[in-house]
């Protein structure tokens, strides 16, 4: 099973987009709110497990949601910080 996908919601990330995928994803208890991810430069940001991601989509955390792995990255979201 797959962490919790948590998404940025401070205001760099929310500046980039991240309201979009907070409301596509109101109500997903595998999805949590978090301050600040460090990655303001590159949001919305998220982290799943110890991968941070950058650049997020609605697209990406739906393929983030429905793959059910933390190890493997989804199609487009990109990486910052983590080993690939």
């Amino acid at each position: 099973v797959a962490p919790a996908l948590e998404l940025g919601a401070a205001e760099a990330c929310q500046a980039r987009g991240a309201n979009a995928l907070l409301a596509a994803t109101a109500g997903d208890p595998r999805v949590r709110r978090v301050y600040c991810l460090g990655n303001c430069a590159c949001g919305p940001s998220g982290r799943q497990g110890e991968r941070i991601l950058a650049n997020l989509t609605v697209a990406d955390v739906h393929a983030l949601l429905s793959q059910g792995r933390a190890d493997e990255p989804a199609q487009r979201p990109a990486t910052a910080g983590a080993p690939s």
